[in-house]
Protein backbone atom coordinates (compact mmCIF):
# COMPACT_ATOMS: atom_id res chain seq x y z
CA UNK A 1 0.00 0.00 0.00
CA UNK A 2 1.57 3.41 -0.77
CA UNK A 3 1.78 5.68 1.34
CA UNK A 4 -0.78 9.03 0.91
CA UNK A 5 1.81 11.55 2.35
CA UNK A 6 5.39 11.69 1.63
CA UNK A 7 7.54 12.35 4.34
CA UNK A 8 11.36 13.46 4.09
CA UNK A 9 12.76 14.32 6.80
CA UNK A 10 16.45 15.68 6.62
CA UNK A 11 17.40 16.81 10.46
CA UNK A 12 17.06 16.12 13.84
CA UNK A 13 14.72 17.74 16.47
CA UNK A 14 15.63 20.59 18.15
CA UNK A 15 17.50 19.22 21.49
CA UNK A 16 15.83 21.04 24.31
CA UNK A 17 14.68 19.57 27.28
CA UNK A 18 12.39 21.50 29.96
CA UNK A 19 12.68 20.41 33.68
CA UNK A 20 10.70 22.54 36.95
CA UNK A 21 12.99 22.86 40.47
CA UNK A 22 11.15 24.40 42.60
CA UNK A 23 9.65 27.60 41.26
CA UNK A 24 12.05 27.80 38.31
CA UNK A 25 12.32 26.09 34.76
CA UNK A 26 16.06 24.17 34.09
CA UNK A 27 16.26 24.07 30.50
CA UNK A 28 18.94 21.97 28.48
CA UNK A 29 20.10 22.97 25.50
CA UNK A 30 22.33 20.64 23.20
CA UNK A 31 25.63 21.82 21.62
CA UNK A 32 26.17 18.76 19.78
CA UNK A 33 28.94 16.11 20.66
CA UNK A 34 32.74 15.23 20.55
CA UNK A 35 34.23 12.46 20.24
CA UNK A 36 37.49 12.15 22.81
CA UNK A 37 40.36 10.09 22.13
CA UNK A 38 40.28 7.30 24.38
CA UNK A 39 44.17 7.99 25.16
CA UNK A 40 43.66 11.12 27.13
CA UNK A 41 42.05 8.62 29.80
CA UNK A 42 44.99 7.63 32.03
CA UNK A 43 44.18 4.64 34.60
CA UNK A 44 41.26 2.68 32.26
CA UNK A 45 41.52 -0.43 32.54
CA UNK A 46 39.92 -3.01 29.89
CA UNK A 47 37.22 -4.73 32.06
CA UNK A 48 36.23 -0.39 33.07
CA UNK A 49 35.07 -0.25 29.38
CA UNK A 50 32.62 -3.29 29.35
CA UNK A 51 30.13 -0.20 31.28
CA UNK A 52 30.85 1.93 28.10
CA UNK A 53 28.22 2.63 25.81
CA UNK A 54 30.53 2.62 22.45
CA UNK A 55 28.95 4.79 20.16
CA UNK A 56 30.96 7.01 18.63
CA UNK A 57 32.26 8.32 15.03
CA UNK A 58 35.63 7.31 15.45
CA UNK A 59 36.71 3.55 17.01
CA UNK A 60 39.30 5.02 19.57
CA UNK A 61 37.04 7.85 20.82
CA UNK A 62 34.16 8.02 23.55
CA UNK A 63 31.74 9.88 22.25
CA UNK A 64 30.68 12.87 24.50
CA UNK A 65 27.46 15.31 24.59
CA UNK A 66 27.36 18.86 25.47
CA UNK A 67 24.96 20.79 26.94
CA UNK A 68 24.60 24.33 28.34
CA UNK A 69 21.55 25.09 30.60
CA UNK A 70 19.13 27.84 30.78
CA UNK A 71 17.63 29.18 33.97
CA UNK A 72 14.50 30.54 34.18
CA UNK A 73 14.18 32.28 37.70
CA UNK A 74 10.49 33.84 37.04
CA UNK A 75 11.30 35.77 33.69
CA UNK A 76 14.93 36.28 34.76
CA UNK A 77 17.39 34.42 32.13
CA UNK A 78 21.03 32.96 32.77
CA UNK A 79 22.43 30.50 30.86
CA UNK A 80 25.70 28.08 32.08
CA UNK A 81 27.93 27.71 29.68
CA UNK A 82 26.89 28.93 26.11
CA UNK A 83 28.71 25.73 23.66
CA UNK A 84 30.97 26.77 21.26
CA UNK A 85 29.25 28.30 17.86
CA UNK A 86 31.52 27.80 15.04
CA UNK A 87 35.19 27.72 16.96
CA UNK A 88 35.36 23.59 18.08
CA UNK A 89 34.25 20.76 16.42
CA UNK A 90 32.06 20.54 13.59
CA UNK A 91 29.92 18.23 15.45
CA UNK A 92 29.43 20.99 17.93
CA UNK A 93 27.58 24.25 17.64
CA UNK A 94 24.05 24.01 17.89
CA UNK A 95 23.31 25.47 21.05
CA UNK A 96 21.93 29.04 19.97
CA UNK A 97 20.11 27.23 17.09
CA UNK A 98 18.31 25.36 20.09
CA UNK A 99 17.83 28.26 22.76
CA UNK A 100 16.03 29.67 19.57
CA UNK A 101 13.68 26.38 18.94
CA UNK A 102 13.05 27.09 22.82
CA UNK A 103 11.78 30.46 22.22
CA UNK A 104 14.46 32.81 23.53
CA UNK A 105 16.25 35.09 21.74
CA UNK A 106 19.65 35.60 22.85
CA UNK A 107 19.24 38.96 23.21
CA UNK A 108 17.21 38.45 26.27
CA UNK A 109 19.69 36.33 28.36
CA UNK A 110 20.26 38.56 31.02
CA UNK A 111 23.50 36.47 32.51
CA UNK A 112 25.98 33.90 31.59
CA UNK A 113 27.65 32.04 34.10
CA UNK A 114 31.02 30.20 32.97
CA UNK A 115 31.85 26.80 34.44
CA UNK A 116 35.25 27.37 32.97
CA UNK A 117 37.18 28.55 29.84
CA UNK A 118 37.34 25.29 27.42
CA UNK A 119 36.20 25.60 23.41
CA UNK A 120 32.88 23.61 23.90
CA UNK A 121 32.05 25.82 27.00
CA UNK A 122 32.91 29.48 26.53
CA UNK A 123 33.40 30.07 22.82
CA UNK A 124 29.83 30.81 22.55
CA UNK A 125 30.08 34.10 23.34
CA UNK A 126 30.88 35.25 20.03
CA UNK A 127 28.71 34.68 16.93
CA UNK A 128 29.63 33.25 13.83
CA UNK A 129 30.58 36.53 12.69
CA UNK A 130 33.29 36.75 15.30
CA UNK A 131 30.88 39.65 17.07
CA UNK A 132 29.09 39.64 20.63
CA UNK A 133 26.51 36.70 20.59
CA UNK A 134 24.35 37.85 23.57
CA UNK A 135 24.46 41.45 23.59
CA UNK A 136 22.37 42.44 27.27
CA UNK A 137 24.06 39.68 29.22
CA UNK A 138 26.96 40.02 31.82
CA UNK A 139 29.29 37.32 31.99
CA UNK A 140 30.50 35.78 35.02
CA UNK A 141 33.70 33.49 35.87
CA UNK A 142 35.84 33.06 38.19
CA UNK A 143 39.07 35.65 38.69
CA UNK A 144 41.54 32.41 38.40
CA UNK A 145 39.73 31.93 34.64
CA UNK A 146 40.13 35.36 34.09
CA UNK A 147 43.76 35.58 34.43
CA UNK A 148 45.13 32.26 33.07
CA UNK A 149 43.13 32.99 29.71
CA UNK A 150 43.70 36.58 29.03
CA UNK A 151 47.32 35.84 29.77
CA UNK A 152 49.42 34.62 26.72
CA UNK A 153 52.43 33.29 28.70
CA UNK A 154 49.99 30.50 29.86
CA UNK A 155 50.01 28.68 26.21
CA UNK A 156 52.41 26.13 26.66
CA UNK A 157 50.93 24.82 29.71
CA UNK A 158 48.00 23.48 27.93
CA UNK A 159 46.98 20.83 25.43
CA UNK A 160 47.79 22.20 21.60
CA UNK A 161 43.79 21.79 20.83
CA UNK A 162 42.92 24.48 23.65
CA UNK A 163 45.60 26.68 22.21
CA UNK A 164 43.71 29.02 20.21
CA UNK A 165 40.94 29.93 22.72
CA UNK A 166 43.23 32.21 24.13
CA UNK A 167 42.82 34.49 21.39
CA UNK A 168 39.13 33.67 21.10
CA UNK A 169 39.09 34.42 25.14
CA UNK A 170 40.85 37.86 24.65
CA UNK A 171 38.05 39.05 21.86
CA UNK A 172 35.56 37.94 23.85
CA UNK A 173 36.45 40.25 27.00
CA UNK A 174 37.19 43.09 24.59
CA UNK A 175 33.64 42.92 24.08
CA UNK A 176 31.74 42.04 27.37
CA UNK A 177 34.48 43.80 29.37
CA UNK A 178 32.15 46.58 30.48
CA UNK A 179 29.47 43.53 31.42
CA UNK A 180 32.21 40.87 32.86
CA UNK A 181 32.17 40.19 36.29
CA UNK A 182 34.65 37.56 38.28
CA UNK A 183 34.43 36.42 41.98
CA UNK A 184 37.10 34.24 43.79
CA UNK A 185 35.37 32.85 46.73
CA UNK A 186 32.22 30.19 47.34
CA UNK A 187 29.29 32.82 47.32
CA UNK A 188 26.60 33.33 45.98
CA UNK A 189 27.02 34.83 42.36
CA UNK A 190 23.16 35.60 41.51
CA UNK A 191 20.40 35.45 43.60
CA UNK A 192 19.26 31.96 44.55
CA UNK A 193 22.71 30.68 42.57
CA UNK A 194 26.14 29.68 44.34
CA UNK A 195 29.56 29.13 43.00
CA UNK A 196 31.23 25.81 44.17
CA UNK A 197 34.80 25.49 43.83
CA UNK A 198 35.86 22.06 41.70
CA UNK A 199 39.23 23.38 40.53
CA UNK A 200 41.59 21.12 38.78
CA UNK A 201 40.48 20.91 35.36
CA UNK A 202 41.20 24.06 35.06
CA UNK A 203 42.61 26.68 37.72
CA UNK A 204 39.23 28.50 38.50
CA UNK A 205 36.70 25.78 37.26
CA UNK A 206 33.16 26.39 39.16
CA UNK A 207 30.24 24.21 39.67
CA UNK A 208 26.92 26.18 40.65
CA UNK A 209 24.67 24.97 43.25
CA UNK A 210 20.91 26.14 41.94
CA UNK A 211 18.12 26.36 45.19
CA UNK A 212 14.31 26.82 44.83
CA UNK A 213 11.62 26.21 47.23
CA UNK A 214 14.46 23.68 48.90
CA UNK A 215 14.80 21.72 45.93
CA UNK A 216 18.86 21.63 44.81
CA UNK A 217 20.37 21.20 41.41
CA UNK A 218 24.34 21.46 41.07
CA UNK A 219 25.43 21.84 37.52
CA UNK A 220 29.40 20.58 37.72
CA UNK A 221 30.62 21.20 33.92
CA UNK A 222 33.48 19.46 33.30
CA UNK A 223 33.88 17.81 36.87
CA UNK A 224 33.32 14.58 34.71
CA UNK A 225 33.44 13.70 30.89
CA UNK A 226 32.28 10.18 31.21
CA UNK A 227 29.97 9.65 34.24
CA UNK A 228 30.79 5.52 33.99
CA UNK A 229 34.49 5.94 33.79
CA UNK A 230 34.80 8.75 36.17
CA UNK A 231 32.39 8.42 38.47
CA UNK A 232 32.67 4.84 38.91
CA UNK A 233 36.78 5.40 38.99
CA UNK A 234 37.51 8.83 40.30
CA UNK A 235 41.23 8.32 40.54
CA UNK A 236 41.20 8.18 36.07
CA UNK A 237 42.98 10.64 35.42
CA UNK A 238 42.26 12.99 32.01
CA UNK A 239 44.84 14.81 30.21
CA UNK A 240 43.39 18.03 29.86
CA UNK A 241 43.15 18.79 33.12
CA UNK A 242 45.50 21.59 34.18
CA UNK A 243 46.27 20.05 37.82
CA UNK A 244 45.21 16.18 37.81
CA UNK A 245 45.72 15.67 41.72
CA UNK A 246 43.14 19.00 42.22
CA UNK A 247 40.77 17.25 39.89
CA UNK A 248 40.70 14.21 41.57
CA UNK A 249 40.61 16.17 45.14
CA UNK A 250 37.40 18.25 43.32
CA UNK A 251 35.85 15.62 42.54
CA UNK A 252 35.55 13.39 45.08
CA UNK A 253 34.31 16.53 47.36
CA UNK A 254 31.51 16.80 44.80
CA UNK A 255 30.80 13.32 44.97
CA UNK A 256 30.08 13.59 48.51
CA UNK A 257 28.21 16.52 48.69
CA UNK A 258 26.01 14.79 46.35
CA UNK A 259 25.63 11.89 48.19
CA UNK A 260 25.15 13.44 51.54
CA UNK A 261 22.70 15.69 50.40
CA UNK A 262 20.99 13.66 47.58
CA UNK A 263 21.71 16.98 44.97
CA UNK A 264 20.20 16.19 41.71
CA UNK A 265 23.45 16.76 39.10
CA UNK A 266 23.02 18.99 35.56
CA UNK A 267 26.35 17.66 33.34
CA UNK A 268 26.98 19.27 30.76
CA UNK A 269 28.87 16.38 29.62
CA UNK A 270 25.92 13.83 30.44
CA UNK A 271 23.76 12.11 28.25
CA UNK A 272 21.12 14.24 26.90
CA UNK A 273 19.64 15.92 29.05
CA UNK A 274 22.12 15.52 31.21
CA UNK A 275 20.48 15.28 34.55
CA UNK A 276 21.02 12.25 37.34
CA UNK A 277 22.44 11.78 40.83
CA UNK A 278 25.78 10.16 42.43
CA UNK A 279 25.20 7.42 44.54
CA UNK A 280 27.51 5.19 47.14
CA UNK A 281 28.67 1.66 45.66
CA UNK A 282 30.74 -0.15 48.57
CA UNK A 283 34.17 1.49 48.30
CA UNK A 284 33.17 4.13 45.58
CA UNK A 285 30.30 5.79 43.50
CA UNK A 286 28.21 5.26 40.46
CA UNK A 287 26.29 7.20 38.35
CA UNK A 288 22.83 7.10 37.75
CA UNK A 289 20.79 9.26 34.85
CA UNK A 290 17.51 10.75 35.54
CA UNK A 291 14.86 9.11 32.95
CA UNK A 292 12.91 11.46 30.49
CA UNK A 293 9.56 13.07 31.74
CA UNK A 294 7.21 14.16 29.37
CA UNK A 295 5.66 16.17 31.91
CA UNK A 296 6.98 19.63 32.98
Amino acid sequence: MEPSISVSIQKQVPGVYHRKLGDIVITSLLDGYLDIPKELFVGVKEEDEINLIQDSSHPDAYKVLMTGFLINQNGRLTLIDPGSSIYAEPTLGTLMENLKAAGISPDQIDTILLTHIHPDHSNGLLDENGERAFKNAEVVVHIKEHEFWLDESNVDKVHPILQPTFEITKKAYSLYKEQWRTFDQEEEVLSGIKAINSAGHTLGHTSYLITSQNEKLLIWGDTVHIPTIEVNKPEVKFIMDIDPELSLKSRKKIYDMACNEEILIGGMHIDFPGFGYVKRREDSYHFVQEQWNGEL
